[in-house]
């Protein structure tokens, strides 16, 4: 998921990367592992119906029928296109255990941003995708479809569950694990939901080895370890900004405001939302690390740095 949520129109084809594994590189990029002359297992779903038609239709000049998708997380521009597949295709779903619970009961996903059930602005399509049923749920290690074994990576702290998905032609699919120099430049900034996470995950993909890397958003790229350093650059620069303005209490509110300052962002209401869910993944992330504390005064909860 990205703050930035407009969707320019790319020409839909398949680029082939490797052996039988290739993309479709779009606003949200997917995978493509052709399982034979006729059939593909598809990583991702993009962002609802229409995008979801459109690659279908293009994977069809191929000459290739969509057999199965594993999403690498549950978020709305990856897994947007899971109903319409199952509708009209009727191909099996695979992602993680927790992945699974926000790709059959979608509402889960605006109520954990808006902390009770949703306002109208984040059930849209952007936030919000429509349910789909799950075949099978995956831990990380070997996973075999038809004879193929692909490779679960779990990279979490962006969302629940968050995988990354490695083909046997060696080319590993991140989702939203890391974000790109083009992307975090567009964007500003990134979803992070559990910050602890997050940063074991960026330790953990800039030590993987692999003939390419393929992120949700953005091209392609050959180091995860500078890529990987980049994010951590950014998130480190987030958390100093934090716990310079703790230095006296703040509300996360006043915080709030400080980096849409800081960073120059143009937000609608549900960007924000996004935003506040990020913010409060640091300020959770920076208490249990004990380098803030969280304290109820004077009618309203403050954050103050130890």
């Amino acid at each position: 998921m990205l703050f930035n949520m407009e969707e320019r129109e790319r020409p839909l084809r398949v680029t082939w990367l490797k052996g039988r594994t290739g993309a479709v590189l779009d606003h949200t990029n997917l995978g493509v592992w052709r399982l034979d002359d006729e059939r593909c297992l598809l990583i991702d779903s993009s962002n609802g119906s229409a995008r979801i038609a459109k690659i279908a239709a293009a994977l069809e000049r191929e000459g290739l029928k969509i057999a199965a998708v594993i999403n690498t997380h549950g978020h709305a521009d990856h897994c947007g296109g899971n109903a319409w597949l199952q509708a009209n295709v009727g191909c099996p779903l695979f992602t993680s255990e927790e992945a699974s619970l926000l790709v059959e009961y979608p509402i889960l996903i605006p109520s954990q941003i808006f902390s009770a059930y949703p306002p109208r602005i984040l059930t849209n399509r952007f936030v919000t995708p429509e349910a789909s049923r799950v075949a099978g749920k995956l831990p990380p290690g070997p996973f075999v479809f038809e004879n193929t074994e692909f490779e679960i990576i779990s990279l979490p702290g962006h969302s629940h569950g968050h995988i990354g998905i490695r083909t046997p032609d060696d080319i590993v699919f991140t989702g939203d694990a890391l974000i790109t120099e083009e992307v975090l430049e567009v964007n500003r900034m990134m979803v992070i939901l559990n910050l602890d996470e997050f940063l074991a995950t960026l330790e953990r993909v800039g030590e993987l080895k692999a003939d390419l890397f393929v992120p949700g958003h953005g091209e392609p790229f050959g180091d995860p370890a500078r890529l990987a350093a980049v994010n951590l650059d950014f998130v480190n620069g987030m958390l100093d900004l934090l716990l310079q303005h703790c230095a006296v209490p703040r509300t996360r509110e006043y915080l709030m405001k400080e980096l849409i300052k800081r960073y120059g962002m143009s937000m609608n209401s549900t960007q924000y939302y996004l935003l506040l869910a990020t913010l409060s993944a640091c300020l959770s992330g920076l208490t249990r690390q004990k380098r803030m504390q969280l304290k109820y005064a004077s009618e309203e909860i403050v954050f103050i740095k130890k």
